[in-house]
This record gives structure tokens, C-alpha cells and sequence, in this order.
């Protein structure tokens, strides 16, 4: 059985124990990890799963989901001072500029327009 089994925990090849078994903090249900799961987790050095693998999947969607989404952060823009939406949360003491100041820095040099 994968990692458990250079063990030597003293079970038959097969069997099973309630150690083998982990309760996944999401839906309350009990999962066993394959022996590749095992494996991996391992050799990675990563701590075991607290979620059955349904549950990890719905985790992964939700958080990709929201990623997909975008955060969109009101702030003010660094050079005209008007209130826009950005699709970024500001690192702090960063500049940050609304749609028209960007386009306007963004374009200087490429078509010889002059920022203002």
C-alpha cells in the first residue's frame, strides 16, 4: 500500500485498518487515499488532504471560479484623483491609474501622442 506499506505497521497485504480512513472537513465523509495520492503527497512533502477528492475538486472550481471572475477594487486614480474600478487589488503606496490615464501613459511613444 504505498507509503504504509515501508512501514511494516504488521498488516497483511490488502488489509485495510480505520487509520487508512480520513474524514473530509467539507461533507463529514469518510475517503481513503489511493496509493498514488499517498505517494505523492509524500515525496512532495506536503501534508495529507483534509477533503475527500469531490470535495477538492469543488474547492479547486470554486477558487479558479473566482479567479475567472475578477475582484474589482474602487480607488482613486494616482493622476486625475477621479474614482475608478480596477480588476486588481493595489498593492500598497503602488500607483494605480483609471482606464483614460492609463491609456494615455500606455500610448506615449508608440503613436507620438502626448500624455497631458
Amino acid at each position: 500500500m504505498g507509503y504504509f506499506k515501508d512501514l511494516d505497521i504488521g498488516m497483511q497485504e490488502g488489509q485495510v485498518s480505520m487509520e487508512d480512513y480520513n474524514t473530509c472537513v467539507e461533507c463529514k465523509d469518510t475517503f481513503q487515499l489511493k496509493d498514488g495520492e499517498m505517494d505523492f503527497y509524500v515525496q512532495k512533502g506536503l501534508s495529507m488532504p483534509k477533503r475527500c477528492s469531490s470535495c477538492r475538486k469543488d474547492r479547486k472550481n470554486g477558487i479558479q471560479s473566482k479567479m475567472r471572475k475578477g475582484i474589482i477594487k474602487e480607488v482613486e486614480c494616482d493622476h486625475c484623483y477621479r474614482l475608478t474600478e480596477v480588476p486588481f487589488v493595489p498593492k500598497p503606496n503602488s500607483t494605480v491609474y483609471c482606464r483614460v490615464c492609463w491609456e494615455g501613459i500606455k500610448n506615449v511613444g508608440k503613436s507620438g501622442a502626448v500624455y497631458v
